[in-house]
């Protein structure tokens, strides 16, 4: 398709420039520079330090990077981060993955809101970890990413890392506030545009401050469904907001307290379409036009003090998750609308009449019967309540012994309706609500406990051991019923029943560093993280595929981070190979309407990872990162159980949805205009590297993905504070797909790039 960028020559580029910027930093270092470079203060490791003082792979993001790059949700950051990909593609709010480690069931990245973990709706085939919140990011201190198992600081689903979100928190001190609006126009689809305002009040000062934010986001849609005549169906529009409040009781004790509110909506769903249909005309012919709604309410309370030798910290939180996705399921009803087991069950069990085996005139009529239930969609309303909360006290890090023990627990309530619906033929609309003919509702109990310890120990000047433990336990139970049957899918009627899954161990962690000099430290690690394990409620499912266990991860590291020409140059670099064992996977029943997870195989992930940050003078600089990863299955994907998947693969198989190269660049220029006011520049490449939707290159359904570059463009004028802007994103209009799937009657499904889009956007401060 036209468009799609040459590996090769991108790969050569990007390594060029990684060199190009080191030599102009040596060229510059000649030159009489007074740039100060200050450093982003992280507490990754549950106490403050700077990224190149913290031994381990992490990326960390500050506002003013967030807003230079134009950022509004997590998929906007996945380029600036080694191995960071979110599934969804321009939609974002998919799964999260970090070094490959990508797999169904629950999240394989820990997702943090300040203190909180976050963790989604566990839908009919207890995939918790393929949605993830997707915060606007506006008023936000700093992303920090954190590549590698994160389990013995930050739990179960850390895995291949974690991201935490730290959102600027309300001051006792000042008032203050802030405006930001863009508008933009969508080459193929509608404006977009976004409106977002803080406001941050002391009400007593010193001792008490209140900060508000708000902001609405709507994103045009670019695809047309061309059976309906319906264009653009793939808007999508998001609002919220934040209460954040700060207490200062006493000299040595601090309260935050937040309360947020999103809403999305996207009346059209995701944005995928068929490029079969048209190369780049977006359409799509689906019989359905889908339905995705999310919305997230969370309280979260943190309380610090300060008790002299250690600092206590009490975090807790909870919040509700709501969801509504409706999707087509008519290919689906017309591929079982022939099925002779399917039409028998219809003419015995529905309408009474015996047969051993429907014979042509009886599956004519099942057949008709079938159609008459199309278009059909599969519409699922869902919820999860979750209260979580920690207890950690740390030392102050000012010593040779550094320490942080603490309590951690979980209790997690989520629900959801599996429907099907006949939808409105003449215009594929779902109605409200929607008129079903199948239902079944699964509910999903979670609770987890841990404790920790994390100890430091600095044998001689620069050389530090580091230990960590996380004693955990789980216990989850799903249970639920099926009590409208789908003759035509095979879904027959299921008494409520209730499954449960628990276990109990030790994650480990073992590291030790050396700071050679303040411009050079070393590390190596061993690390485990672990995901738990489950029930399946699947309809029709033989008894000994219900439950699953957990599977785990073994991350063993290198890892070098230097500084060069008086910090004005960081290159830093992290060879590693993960050994993960117990794979949870996807598999489909024999009638192909469900999914469910089966524990198959092992995997290993080598890989190395390199990023760099050149300030070669005033106002430049250029900053990337390169991943090279060889994610493959160190065996067949066997499960006696299983007679029939196309989603277990065999020994040397590539990791589906994972590239083996990825890389990005940015320029960023600030220069004196006049005394008023300041220019702007910044230039983002990105590239994501080729993968493929499934293990077996002999599947059916083998699609590649990925192998594409795009460019992002961005200039402006600054003044102390204000800034107005002007800005590209898809400069050269590239169509490149983040995913591609196919199945019967659904060939090359893309979630793709979005046309070029060219946009303007103001900020003032005061």
């Amino acid at each position: 398709m036209r468009g799609i960028s040459s590996g090769l020559g991108v790969k050569l580029g990007l390594v060029a420039g990684a060199a190009i910027a080191a030599l102009s930093v040596g060229a510059a270092s000649a030159q009489e520079a007074t740039t100060q470079v200050d450093e982003l203060i992280v507490t990754a490791t549950r106490r403050d330090t700077t990224v190149q003082t913290t031994p381990l792979a992490i990326t960390a993001l500050g506002e003013t990077a967030l807003e230079n790059m134009g950022a509004t949700g997590l998929q906007d950051i996945t380029s600036m981060v080694p191995s960071l990909k979110i599934g969804g593609g321009s939609d974002g709010g998919g799964r999260i993955t970090l070094r490959g480690i990508q797999a169904s069931g629950e999240a394989t990245v820990g997702l943090y809101y300040d203190e909180t973990p976050l963790t989604g709706p566990s839908d009919t085939s207890q995939n918790s970890g393929g949605r993830s919140q997707d915060g606007n990011l506006f008023d936000v201190e700093r992303i920090e990413v954190l590549r590698g198992p994160q389990g013995t600081l930050y739990g179960s689903g850390s895995m291949g890392g974690t991201v935490r979100v730290i959102f600027n928190k309300a001051d006792t001190r000042e008032y203050s506030g802030s405006v930001d609006v863009m508008g933009a126009a969508m080459e193929e689809g509608e404006a977009s545009y976004y409106a977002k305002g803080v406001v941050n009040v002391p009400l007593i000062e010193d001792k008490l401050g209140a900060r508000l934010v708000l902001y609405e986001e709507q994103r045009g849609g670019f695809i047309d469904n061309i059976r309906y005549g319906a264009e653009d169906i793939n808007d999508r529009i998001t609002t919220g907001g934040r209460v954040m409040v700060t207490a200062l009781p006493l000299d040595n004790v601090s309260w935050h307290g937040m309360f947020m509110r999103q809403k999305t909506d996207s009346p059209g769903g995701g944005s995928t379409w068929y490029p079969l249909l048209g190369e780049k005309e977006y359409s799509t012919d689906r019989y359905v036009i889908p339905i995705n709604r999310d919305e997230l309410t969370l309280y979260s309370s943190d309380l610090e003090w300060d008790v002299g030798f250690a600092d206590i910290t009490w975090a807790a939180a909870y919040y509700e998750w709501d969801q509504v996705n409706a999707s087509d399921y008519t290919y689906t009803m017309l591929r079982n609308s022939t099925s002779v087991a399917n039409c028998t069950n219809w003419f015995n069990l529905s309408l009474g009449v015996p047969t051993s085996s429907c014979n042509s005139q009886q599956l004519a009529q099942f057949t008709a019967f079938a159609i008459s239930q199309t278009p059909t969609t599969l519409y699922k309303p869902a919820w999860l309540h979750t209260f979580n909360s920690e207890l950690r006290i740390s030392s102050k890090g000012d010593s040779k012994l550094n320490w942080t023990f603490g309590a951690f627990i979980e209790k997690r309530e989520d629900y959801v309706d599996s429907t099907l619906a006949v939808v409105d033929s003449s215009t594929g609309v779902i109605g409200v609500p929607p008129t079903i003919f199948f239902h079944r509702d699964i509910t999903t109990e979670t609770d987890q406990t841990a404790l920790f310890g994390d100890i430091s120990y600095e044998l001689i000047d620069g050389l530090t051991f580091n230990v960590g433990l996380r004693q955990f336990k789980y216990d989850k139970t799903t249970f639920g019923e099926t009590d409208m049957p789908n003759w035509v899918s095979g879904s027959l009627v299921e008494p409520w029943r209730s499954s449960s899954a628990d276990a109990e161990g030790w994650l480990e962690k073992y590291s030790v560093n050396y700071q050679l000099n303040p411009d050079l430290m070393v590390y190596a690690t061993a690390a485990e993280g672990f995901r738990p394990g489950g029930a399946n409620n699947t309809p029709n499912l033989e008894p000994e595929l219900v439950p699953y266990g957990p599977d785990a991860v073994w991350n063993y590291e290198l890892g070098i981070k230097t500084s060069w020409f008086d910090r004005r140059l960081t290159l830093n670099a992290a060879l590693y190979q993960i050994d993960w064992k117990d794979i949870q996977t996807s598999a489909q029943t024999l009638s192909g309407c469900c999914s469910f997870i089966v524990n198959a195989g092992k995997a290993r992930i080598r890989g190395v990872e390199f990023e760099y940050m050149a300030r070669p003078m005033a106002g430049l600089s250029i900053s990337g990162g390169l991943t090279f990863s060889e994610p493959e299955l160190l065996e067949d994907q066997l499960n006696p159980n299983i007679r029939d998947s196309t989603s277990l693969g065999d020994k040397g198989d590539q990791i589906p949805d994972i590239s083996k190269f990825s890389a990005s660049t940015s320029v960023d220029y600030v220069w004196p205009v006049n005394d008023a006011f300041d220019g702007m520049l910044r230039l983002d490449y990105s590239y994501i590297g080729k993968s493929y939707s499934h293990f077996r290159p002999t599947n059916t359904y083998y699609e590649k993905q990925g192998d594409f570059g795009v460019v992002n463009l961005r200039t402006g004028l600054e003044g102390s504070d204000w800034g107005a802007y002007v800005f590209v994103r898809n400069v050269f209009d590239i169509y490149g797909a983040y995913s591609v799937s196919s199945g019967a009657g659904s060939e090359q499904l893309v979630n793709s790039t979005q046309p070029r889009t060219v946009g303007v956007n103001l900020r003032k401060s005061f």
